[in-house]
């Protein structure tokens, strides 16, 4: 009986505390419930087949600026000793030399951006601090090719950067050592709180399909979202979760996790495979020799919260 009455006397205390909580300060609560969010994890590391020995490592992100979550994602990234940086837009929220002060533990000359709206003021300082010379460019590595335009820039039919995407996946189409493409950009053709996908850029993925694009990364939702292969019609076209061979289509990955702040994600709809709107982080994509790609999604804690490979038929 006298248990009884302790465990009692705990639940009141517990709620008059939750009460004066919230009526004292009802929007701290709500952030702190907020801040549980969405924490999927479908795919783990025994779902995929490949030999990770001897992977070369990619690491992307975006929407990073310069909170203590951002320093922790840079470091946790520079962690796994990338070949490649990709920062897809989005970067400090401030200056260019913020930025640059802020990141300077980083190697700039493996790291790549592309511009995203926070960027625009400081655009030609950020370009010129990574010598890069225009905002749509493309680079190789290894046999990944990758490719990025500017969103915040005409992308219509016809226009300088759709030329030149169009030209380069043409070229690219024929070189018989790259055996992936990936497109990365700003702002996403798919996420969860547009049902239909971006339809303004809807011209880009027309091309991504012509052209068998792999994958496209991208950010400016402030969530981790991976999608299955879809095509430019918006057929899904392996309902597959976590290991696709030859897959028609494209993934969407969204890694808009860098540390700025997280998003309310609204929907689920049936080409999204995994929501998370609670963990800071970055993708890690590990490049395999025998053609195959495996992507991890790892948080700030060192938790792999997303795993799936992408392998070509042999």
């Amino acid at each position: 009986m006298k248990n009884k009455k302790v465990v009692f006397i705990i639940i009141i205390v517990f709620i008059f505390l939750f009460t004066a909580t919230y009526f004292q300060n009802p929007k701290l609560l709500d952030r702190a419930l907020y801040r549980v969010g969405i924490q999927e994890q479908v795919c783990f590391s025994e779902n995929i087949v490949s030999n990770l020995e001897g992977a070369k490592n990619i690491a992307a992100v975006g929407d990073i600026g310069l909170t203590k979550n951002s320093l922790d994602t840079l470091q946790s990234l520079n962690s796994v000793d990338p070949e490649i940086i990709l920062f897809l837009g989005d970067l400090s929220y401030t200056t260019a030399n913020e930025w640059i002060e802020f990141t300077d533990f980083l190697e700039k000359e493996k790291t790549f951006i592309t511009i995203g709206d926070a960027d625009l003021e400081y655009q030609e300082e950020f370009l010129a601090y990574y010598s890069i010379e225009n905002v749509f460019y493309s680079f190789d590595f290894e046999n990944v090719h990758f490719v990025t335009i500017s969103v915040e820039q005409s992308y219509s039919k016809g226009s300088e950067q759709y030329n030149f995407l169009k030209s380069d996946l043409a070229n690219t189409d024929l070189d018989e050592n790259i055996d992936w493409i990936v497109f990365w950009l700003h702002k996403p053709l798919y996420f969860s709180n547009s049902p239909n996908g971006n339809t303004d850029l809807i011209v880009l993925h027309k091309l991504l399909d012509q052209y068998d694009v792999d994958l496209v990364l991208q950010a400016d939702f402030h969530a981790y979202e991976r999608s299955k292969p879809i095509t430019s019609d918006g057929i899904i076209m392996d309902h597959s979760k976590c290991s696709y061979i030859d897959p028609k289509g494209q993934i969407f990955v969204t890694v808009g996790t860098g540390g700025h702040s997280h998003a309310n994600i609204e929907n689920k709809f049936d080409w999204s495979v995994i929501q998370n709107n609670n963990d800071f982080g970055f993708l890690n994509l590990k490049i395999l020799e025998d053609k195959a790609i495996v992507g991890e999604f790892i948080a700030n804690s060192g938790k792999i919260v997303d795993t799936f490979e992408i392998r070509k038929g042999v």
